[in-house]
């Protein structure tokens, strides 16, 4: 609190929230999560297409084109282009802050060709930008040097000084510019770098005002623009950055494991609406099924899907269709992979679980979550509406050797509820048998999700 105010200035705290909680697994989160959907409602939340872990920064017209009608297929609303398609040379990074298109690689000047074939296709289309940073060597700092702070932890890069209003109009105006000419309907913002010393010494408070203010300005000039907010490891996974943005990039980290457990705990922190939920797959086909003896119903054919299992696939994991369902509900879906890869059936089974999704996005745009269970072996996630009127109660199993769990979710007992299963049952009933499930642990529960939805009778 060490500081002094001229005549007249404010400071305007941030809010505490305070609540009590009687679970302590997740510090009844819901409450939170319910206080969030009263006081900043969500947009509905969408089905993004990213070109990064398809191509990373290796895009041409040829290339993404190629996965414009896939995506428009799967159910895709928003299709936008990472990093790459700026600069001024074969090095588009040493152009970072100089937002123009590069008409040396990337699409070499044609990227009004992709936006328009996108938009044909159904979608929206959108871009990535960082307008936080800028490469010394860029135009930008050479032309404007007065707008932008001088790395104190690295060096070689640059800051645009939030705090200076003319620094903000300016990078606006670039920025209007770029919506204008693609007709840009997403913008995800990134922030690659760390700055340790406010040299305006108000603790970044002018910077984070300059910089809340530069968003509103977007969206007051663009009110049904779609902002995401890359977190940058979870720096800016916050309840801040969840009343600006529509929704968190959480990691490049595309592991559906590793998301899962980022995911579990920001819950304690933030709704589940505000988190996106990202895929990079491809499908695998040949294998071998397994052995003879033990083939029956629940025999799952030559057919794989492996995932990411880190941020530039050097890692691969193999991944259950069951659990990536279970995990890309609740929030944005975000897809980033080569749909072209993607066998029939498991793009088939992916439009139907997006077509589902739409179907029920009222449902999720408005639910909370509890975590019910966090153990090495399982994890049980309940979503519902805040009545208690409908619920999905989610078992995600991790390595478990049991084959029989038993969920106990939270329910309204003064009601009478009709499972997915076809049974129905009173809220006293469910309150204290639970609700059993048996699989077999030989096929079914190596990271696997069960799911029962109850629905008030």
């Amino acid at each position: 609190f060490d500081v002094t105010l001229s005549p007249g200035e404010e400071i305007r705290l941030p809010k505490i929230l305070c609540y009590e909680f009687t679970n302590k697994t997740d510090m009844d989160c819901w409450k939170l999560h319910n206080y969030m959907h009263i006081h900043y409602p969500r947009k509905a939340m969408p089905v993004i297409y990213d070109t990064w872990m398809y191509c990373f920064d290796y895009i041409s017209c040829e290339n993404v084109t190629a996965q414009i009608a896939p995506a428009a297929e799967l159910g895709v609303e928003y299709f936008f282009i990472d990093a790459g398609w700026f600069g001024k040379g074969k090095n588009w990074t040493k152009s970072v802050g100089d937002w123009e298109e590069n008409t040396v690689t990337g699409f070499q000047g044609h990227m009004i060709d992709v936006a328009e074939a996108v938009r044909a296709a159904g979608m929206k289309f959108g871009i990535w930008l960082e307008p936080e940073r800028a490469d010394p060597l860029s135009d930008s700092v050479r032309d404007h040097p007065d707008f932008y702070i001088p790395g104190d932890v690295e060096p070689g890069r640059y800051f645009l000084d939030f705090a200076n209003p003319e620094a903000r109009a300016w990078m606006l105006g670039v920025i209007f510019d770029l919506v204008d000419r693609y007709g840009v309907e997403y913008i995800k913002d990134d922030y690659n770098a760390d700055m340790v010393f406010d040299p305006h010494h108000t603790a970044y408070r002018a910077y984070h005002e300059g910089q809340r203010a530069f968003i509103q300005a977007i969206r007051d000039r663009y009110p049904n623009i779609y902002l995401t907010s890359c977190a940058s490891g979870g720096e800016r996974m916050d309840l801040s950055a969840y009343t600006q943005f529509d929704s968190t990039w959480p990691s490049d980290n595309e592991s559906p494991y590793t998301q899962f457990r980022i995911y579990r705990d920001t819950l304690l922190r933030m709704p589940p609406q505000g988190f996106e939920r990202w895929m990079a797959l491809h499908s695998l086909t040949g294998f071998e099924d397994f052995y003879k003896s033990f083939q029956g119903s629940n025999n799952v054919g030559t057919q794989r899907i492996i995932a990411c299992g880190d941020a530039v696939w050097k890692h691969v994991e193999g991944v259950h269709m069951s659990w990536l369902k279970g995990f890309f509900t609740g929030g944005p879906i975000g897809l980033s992979m080569d749909l072209n890869l993607l066998t029939p059936e498991v793009r088939a089974q992916l439009k139907e679980f997006i077509a589902g999704i739409k179907k029920n996005r009222e449902f999720w745009r408005t639910a909370v979550a509890r975590i019910l269970c966090d153990t090495p072996t399982a994890t049980v996630l309940q979503y519902s509406d805040i009545d208690l009127s409908k619920a999905y109660v989610q078992l995600f199993c991790h390595q478990p050797q049991q084959n029989e769990f038993c969920l106990r979710p939270v329910v309204d007992e003064a009601k009478t509820y009709r499972l997915s299963t076809g049974e129905v049952l009173s809220g006293k009933e469910i309150a204290r048998e639970g609700i059993a499930i048996t699989h077999d642990p030989w096929r079914d529960n190596w990271h696997s999700m069960f799911e029962v939805v109850l629905e008030e009778v």
